[in-house]
């Protein structure tokens, strides 16, 4: 329990000097500890006298942080196989802490249980746009998007989520995942308006890599569906693929 220190000082100092008044041995200072109690209330009046009230800030407890028991009771719900005990749980913690990555990797996982439904989309795109928003882990980021698209296709996501995952992958060196999220993207969204961008960042990436024919074949796509796009008309003037930033880190 807890108590104000002036209230258990008596009490404190009362114990040492009975039992230095009743004799009790084994080698303890009863009087050293008495003077230290009166010598540290002594100190203490005299520092409040000094700094005034706002030293009390110097003493105040950190508020109680419920997210660690709250994963851990996650974590169990998850382990006993309730999922939808530890799906209210992790909900929770994102409603008070929405950047915690950790609760958004369970409710990823728990979600994947059923890759053909909302929450699953839901959970994907919030735990990759948080990862996205980091950018200090590339692996990651590939590993969960290349997770969620063997679970439920090249579909699902906001488009301005594939647009910035195409841009990363292909600015990060995964070339084959970019390339693939760009030609689903400009197959279903032809009138995207990042498309032009997406393509010229593939060209780059694919001449970089001295992927001279696969750079041409979009080179020749880039030219023929937006030829009044800046990235076209820099292509025909220069010959050289030029994409302005898409994805920002």
């Amino acid at each position: 329990f807890r108590m104000p220190a002036l209230l258990l000082l008596p009490f404190w100092l009362g114990k040492e000097l009975l039992a230095f008044f009743l004799g009790s041995s084994g080698g303890v200072a009863y009087m050293a500890h008495a003077g230290g109690l009166i010598g540290g209330a002594a100190l203490g009046a005299g520092c409040r006298r000094i700094l005034g009230q706002d030293a009390k800030s110097f003493f105040e407890e950190t508020p109680h942080d419920p997210v660690p028991e709250m994963l851990e009771k996650a974590g169990g719900k998850i382990s006993a196989v309730d999922f939808q005990g530890a799906r209210q749980i992790l909900q929770e913690i994102l409603s008070l802490d929405p950047g915690n990555q950790e609760a958004m990797r369970l409710l990823f996982n728990i979600e994947k249980q059923h890759p053909d439904t909302e929450r699953f989309r839901e959970a994907a795109a919030g735990y990759l746009s948080f990862l996205l928003s980091r950018a200090h882990d590339a692996d990651r980021i590939y590993r969960v998007y290349k997770h969620y698209r063997e679970l439920a296709g090249n579909t699902g996501l906001p488009d301005e989520l594939y647009t910035k995952l195409a841009s990363f992958f292909l600015e990060a060196g995964y070339i084959d995942e970019g390339k693939r999220i760009v030609a689903c993207l400009i197959r279903r969204r032809p009138g995207l308006n990042a498309a032009p961008a997406l393509l010229a960042r593939l060209i780059r990436s694919l001449e970089k890599k001295e992927m001279t024919e696969k750079a041409e074949k979009y080179r020749k796509i880039l030219a023929g569906r937006y030829p009044q796009s800046q990235e076209a008309r820099i292509l025909l003037k220069t010959g050289q693929a030029q994409a302005p930033p898409i994805y920002s880190r």
